[in-house]
């Protein structure tokens, strides 16, 4: 369990403080046709990743790794700097296992609400919060909301606007931060800031005894590399015009992302041991025996910190209140089929307690993409696969010479239904590469994942959606519908209950449908071809899915943002019912995440930015706001009704118009919230209010940069 600590008090809120806390945090030590592929392997044999280990002490963890080190080391260090690329996955771990028993997630955006959070909203108010995944799953995002203010990172700055009165936004405190960028996590008067800075050469040289012995003619680096950090600061932000540093947690590592689940969160995060390790080069080919020997010494005199990260926890006063790995020995595990050196973190935060030592469980492996449901979390990262691997079992390739390969996922469940660490449940691996979070889904205890397998633009590639259960320490395939979008890859990806739907896209936009209801035996139901295609799909009912992408031409060239309403009652045959372009160029942030989405009974809320050229004035054309859609569920339509624009805004008050030949990026809406009658919009440059039935102007919050 983890170590509890209470809320501390005294803290002071001096200007600036929060930066000081993350800098001290950073600088302390240490994602066609079936018959073309042929029959359908034995589902068990798909399942290539080993089953993980697990060591019950620190000296065997650093035996087996170094071993392991050892014979992988070169004259350059670790090959692709500790990262397992490109990967030969190719050992087969099927076989019979108990079917373990597993909760079903609750089903995200069923139309009967939407698919937001908001922890800790004042009670009678209609607030929106940020669009997620699965309901009762929260996702860090740049702008969080009680109801009462809007916890905004804009500009390198962490700002906390006053919505008390929605229609008239004050900023009440704005505070730099140390990475210029970061997210946040939102739990009651805890505000947390998640940073990753990033390593670079410190400027001391390496201590002289943590040297090899090596000749003149290898090249010793010109110091310790510092490793990239996460910082995460707990705030107190009970008072809203002087939020206080709690605590500070840095970890070495970059962030991969977070999730939060009943007060409980789970921070991912992925490290490289080759920054800690002092390997050296050879300076020719005539040094690199030189080199080699002295990088296996480095091996061979290798410590635990070196191999697995390290957090340091401080106070507001920047004193140590805790330090060492970010998990116990005995909750490390390594894939029995080698998957790199680099260590994967998954970490608890009790958010009511506070910061502690993070009651993590490492794994050595890497990690890019993260999904959870209320009960598990998943984390996936795509490997490469050696042609002639790939070629003996059949796998389709990319027609070029410069392929590395055919490519496979590695998935990595952990339970997480209770307020303790996460606990390692399961492994293993589908072929192809995932798009996003979106390509992942659990439902009925069961894990779906939608893949492309292939380049997604060639003859070779198609798309899939793989169905696999739990068998003992094991995720074992059962199920697969093939052939979705020969020739193309995936661009959107929606599960909702038993039904999933995927978009692919080449030339035009194949919408296909899918009954997922039976999971040993998932079929193709109806597919949709239209020009264009939808980068996100959002269900907006019971049978409608409003889609966010590109049109295109007959031909597959894009022309503009788009917004598509289906009708998918009958699975046999879904319909685009309605079309509206955003405007000719251009796009939305929306088609790459999905927290800048905002539906909330009838309104659609899309940030946009279009350019292009005027040929009357011989400029560039650009614009840039967040268009507001009317989605009429019951006659399935589309209309616009307004649209927000922030630039050109100064002041206080309401500016002028847009200029379409300038632009700075900061104008850029990235966020959309309502609270009760209005909806806030929220860019780097300020808080807009505008009048939720019509989208008129109604206040102005400038942010400082």
């Amino acid at each position: 369990m983890a170590r509890r600590h209470g809320r501390i008090t005294g803290a002071a809120p001096v200007a600036g403080l929060l930066a000081t806390a993350l800098l001290a945090a950073a600088c302390t030590g240490g994602d066609g046709d079936p018959a073309a592929r042929g029959p359908v392997p034995d589902l068990g044999d798909t399942v290539r990743i080993a089953a993980l280990e697990q060591y019950g002490s620190c000296d065997a963890f650093l035996a087996a790794v170094r071993a392991e080190a050892l014979e992988r080391v070169g004259p350059w260090g670790l090959e692709g700097g500790g990262w397992a690329w490109p990967m030969f996955a190719t050992d087969d771990i099927g076989g019979d296992g108990a079917v373990a028993e597993g909760a079903s997630a609750p089903d995200a955006g069923r139309g009967d609400a939407p698919a937001t959070t908001v922890p800790g909203a004042g009670d009678g108010r209609e607030v929106s919060g940020t669009n997620v995944q699965e309901e009762g799953v929260d996702e860090p995002d740049v702008v969080k909301t009680d109801g009462e203010h809007l916890y905004v990172v804009a500009a390198g700055r962490l700002h906390v606007v006053d919505v008390a009165d929605p229609a008239a936004p004050a900023v009440r405190s704005s505070t730099p931060l140390v990475s210029g960028s970061g997210e946040l996590l939102l739990a009651g008067d805890r505000l947390y800031v998640l940073q990753t800075t990033w390593g670079g050469w410190l400027p001391e040289p390496l201590p002289a005894d943590a040297r090899p012995a090596i000749g003149a003619d290898v090249i010793m680096p010109p110091g310790p590399w510092s490793p990239e950090r996460t910082s995460i600061t707990q705030l107190d932000v009970s008072d809203p015009t002087a939020p206080r540093v709690e605590r500070t947690w840095s970890v070495e590592g970059a962030l991969v992302s977070a999730r939060l689940v009943d007060e409980v969160a789970r921070v991912v995060v992925r490290s490289n041991p080759s920054a800690r390790l002092p390997f050296v080069q050879p300076a020719g080919p005539a040094s690199e025996e030189a080199a080699l020997t002295a990088n296996r010494a480095v091996v061979a005199a290798s410590t635990i910190e070196q191999w697995v990260p390290t957090y340091t926890l401080v106070d507001a006063g920047g004193r140590t209140v805790d330090e060492g790995l970010i998990a116990p020995c005995d909750r490390l595990w390594t894939p029995s089929a080698f998957a790199g050196f680099g260590m994967l973190g998954v970490l608890t935060i009790d958010v009511a307690d506070g910061l502690g030592d993070g009651a993590g469980v490492g794994v050595l492996t890497d990690g890019e993409t993260v999904y959870a449901s209320t009960d598990h979390l998943v984390v996936a990262t795509n490997r490469w696969i050696a042609p002639e691997a790939a070629a003996e079992a059949g796998r389709p390739q990319m027609p070029v010479p410069w392929s590395p390969g055919a490519e496979e996922t590695h998935l990595h469940q952990f339970a997480i239904d209770g307020d303790g660490p996460a606990e390692y449940l399961a492994s293993g691996s589908v072929d192809g590469h995932l798009l996003d979070q979106f390509s992942l889904s659990e439902h009925a205890g069961h894990l779906r994942v939608a893949v492309t397998d292939g380049d997604g633009g060639g003859s070779v590639s198609q798309s899939a959606v793989v169905v696999l259960e739990r068998r003992g320490d094991r995720l074992v395939v059962v199920g697969r519908v093939d052939g979705l979008g020969a020739g193309e890859r995936i661009y959107a990806v929606r599960f909702i209950g038993d039904r999933g739907f995927v978009v692919t896209f080449r030339q035009v936009d194949p919408l296909y449908a899918l009954d997922l209801s039976d999971p040993t035996a998932p079929r193709l139901t109806g597919e949709l071809k239209i020009p264009g295609y939808s980068s996100y799909l959002h269900p907006v009912g019971e049978h409608l899915l409003l889609g966010v992408g590109q049109d295109a031409t007959e031909d597959g060239r894009v022309t503009g943002a788009q917004v598509s309403l289906f009708d998918v009652s009958d699975p046999a045959d879904p319909v685009r019912v309605a079309q509206l372009p955003l405007g000719e160029g251009g796009g939305s942030e929306v088609e790459w995440d999905h927290r800048a989405f905002l539906f909330w009974d009838d309104l659609a809320m899309i940030p946009f930015t279009t350019w292009g050229w005027d040929e009357l004035r011989g400029t560039d054309r650009y614009d840039s706001g967040a268009i507001g859609l009317d989605v009429d569920l019951a006659g399935g339509t589309l209309a616009e009704r307004g649209r927000v624009t922030h630039r050109q805004r100064a002041g206080a008050g309401i500016g002028a118009g847009p200029d379409e030949s300038w632009w700075d990026g900061g104008e850029q809406i990235r966020r959309s919230v309502l609270v009760d009658d209005v909806v806030l919009t929220v860019s780097d440059r300020g808080v807009l209010a505008s009048d939720r039935a019509t989208l008129t102007d109604l206040g102005w919050a400038p942010l400082g940069r």
